[in-house]
């Protein structure tokens, strides 16, 4: 895997196109990008949960993105996720982050779901890059998944060949969309991953909606202490926490977030085992103050 890094981030270099889409991320929509690819409205039960929880003993509260570019079904379950853990959210759209209310002091966590990561970099820009990056700098932690990963990183390939300048810089390294560059074992629906958790199972079969694999150099490897929680088949890291200044980060190309018994996805790819508890074992070992 270390060879695999090391070509790919060297392609970076001469790569100086901002976000690399001819001006406008948009251009992805058309450009065989799986992110948010689902038709919402019969994939899984209505949002009946309440927007703001706050559980006894618990103020501080995980921050839930809900704006523009969010898969329903993968923001649902995670709100699902949240609830029934019994952990302290509040659903939050751009103006939430744009104003700075995120780092006002009543968040401990950004949640950033599936969706289409190019519609995130549009409607936050710039301001609300520098607000996420002052969230985690200071503390505060941060979960990506399948869009919310792509969002966190520098650089995407796919699908365009080679490395562009894409998102907010959490890892500085390459998302890779290997399900638009068709890329051998990227592809849509459910697939065995290798995990390598202590007490966990060894694989799971879990959904990928055109979610990326996670690229960095040894040096940053060891500037962030990045664990690896999951592969691809031939060990491109699927699944990776690590440390961004003083907080933490947990990124997820696969929707570990949908949950079988409660999801027409779930059941239409007859996935047969949870991943909330590798959810819950991220908030529980690897994020500081996770309540």
């Amino acid at each position: 895997m270390k060879n695999i890094v090391i070509t790919i981030l060297a392609l970076i270099v001469g790569s100086s196109i901002s976000y690399g889409f001819a001006g406008s991320l948009m251009y992805m929509e058309y450009q065989n990008v799986a992110e948010g690819s689902f038709n919402d409205i019969k994939e899984t039960v209505p949002d009946r949960l309440p927007d703001n929880v706050i559980f006894p003993g618990k103020p501080k509260q995980v921050a839930l993105f809900y704006g523009k570019g969010t898969w329903g079904t993968g923001r649902n379950q995670l709100k699902n996720f949240l609830y029934s853990h019994g952990r302290s959210y509040k659903v939050i759209y751009e103006k939430d982050i744009l104003n700075g209310s995120l780092n006002k002091g009543g968040f401990h966590t950004l949640i950033m779901p599936g969706g289409k990561s190019w519609i995130y970099n549009e409607n936050l820009g710039a301001t609300g890059a520098q607000e996420i990056l002052k969230f985690v700098n200071a503390g505060g932690n941060y979960i990506g998944i399948c869009a919310g990963a792509f969002y966190a990183t520098s650089h995407r390939q796919g699908p365009t060949p080679t490395p562009v300048n894409y998102g907010i810089g959490l890892l500085t390294g390459i998302a890779i969309d290997g399900t638009a560059l068709k890329m051998t074992p990227f592809k849509t629906g459910m697939s065995d991953y290798k995990f390598l958790i202590p007490s966990f199972k060894n694989t799971y079969r879990t959904l990928l909606l055109g979610g990326p694999a996670l690229l960095y150099t040894d040096a940053e490897a060891k500037a962030k202490r990045i664990q690896v929680y999951s592969v691809f088949a031939k060990d491109l890291p699927a699944m990776i926490a690590f440390e961004f200044g003083k907080g933490r980060v947990f990124l997820s190309g696969p929707h570990l977030e949908v949950e079988e018994s409660q999801s027409i996805i779930g059941l239409k790819y007859r996935d047969p085992d949870s991943e909330w508890p590798i959810v819950e074992y991220v908030f529980a070992t690897h994020f500081k103050n996770p309540r």
